[in-house]
């Protein structure tokens, strides 16, 4: 084989497998989604965007208003994501099928990068620390994270074992059952296992059809003090997941993050890291990543 021939050979594998990628991307986007997922969030919008997109199919599009929109950047686990700097918010209007349910499961991928022990919400829909308070979850002391479900009580705000360190990847999963008895009806998954502190108690059955809307990055509309990090992939399903699918769905980001580490040198890459298709002179198909993690 000539080097002229190898050089186009390489083309042509590169063109095959960008192709292949855009197809299944194509395929993916216009297939059936779970029919429990009700909110999926890439965020991937670019920059100065004031509209994220629900990928569920469900219509529960976010928007922001400038100042207070996040930035993108290129360190996401799956493509880019969202960064939020405090003062950050997008807002998802209220609709059924967010609350007035028996069952939710809510996931997500974060990377703080400030921890003062105030809370910090990464997913809320609640009006206010008083009203509306369908489910949250937020940092919080001893950098922990804290979540409540359909809180009207004492018993139903729960803090995990586990705590985050700043510029980490980490995965959450809060799912909730309401069928089950009120001690075992709140269960937390960090990265992927399911937290010591589980089962949570919980005294609703179910969660109730609030009027709050759904917030990204804060607790509630105009909070003191919002999230300050990246987030990424966030989903919300009207159905309580089994374990086997948050390791699932954890194991996957995982892998994304070994591979960022292989190409950053042993390291994982820093904060403005950008995650690039590979070369021609790389191996393609070992560091080659689409969007995995979160089902479709």
């Amino acid at each position: 084989m000539t080097l002229a021939s190898h050089a186009i050979s390489r083309k042509s594998l590169l063109l095959f497998v960008l192709v292949l990628v855009s197809s299944t991307k194509a395929a993916l986007a216009i297939g059936s989604p779970d029919a429990n997922l009700v909110g999926l969030y890439h965020l991937d919008e670019a920059t100065g965007t004031t509209t994220y997109r629900d990928s569920s199919f469900s219509g529960n599009d976010g928007t922001c208003t400038a100042p207070a929109c996040p930035t993108n950047v290129e360190m996401g686990k799956f493509n880019s994501a969202a960064a939020f700097d405090g003062n950050d918010e997008i807002v998802i209007p209220d609709a059924n099928n967010l609350d007035n349910t028996s069952a939710l499961t809510i996931q997500m991928w974060f990377f703080p990068t400030t921890l003062t022990g105030a809370p910090r919400g990464l997913v809320s829909k609640r009006t206010s620390a008083a009203a509306g308070q369908a489910y949250s979850i937020f940092l919080w002391t001893g950098n922990s994270i804290t979540v409540d479900v359909d809180k009207q009580a004492t018993n139903e705000r729960f803090s995990i074992t586990n705590t985050v360190q700043i510029n980490r990847w980490y995965h959450v999963a809060l799912v909730y059952d309401g069928s089950l008895s009120a001690a075992n009806r709140v269960n937390v998954y960090f990265n992927g296992t399911l937290d010591p502190g589980s089962p949570f108690t919980e005294g609703s059955s179910s969660i109730a059809n609030y009027t709050s809307d759904l917030y990204i990055g804060a607790l509630n509309l105009a909070y003191a003090q919002d999230y300050i990090g990246v987030v990424d992939e966030v989903a919300i399903y009207n159905a309580a997941l089994p374990a086997d699918a948050i390791q699932d769905q954890f194991s996957r980001g995982l892998w994304r993050v070994h591979q960022q580490r292989e190409l950053c040198g042993g390291s994982l890459c820093n904060f403005v890291k950008a995650w690039v298709l590979p070369t021609l002179g790389e191996a393609i198909f070992p560091n080659f990543h689409t969007r995995e993690g979160i089902q479709w």
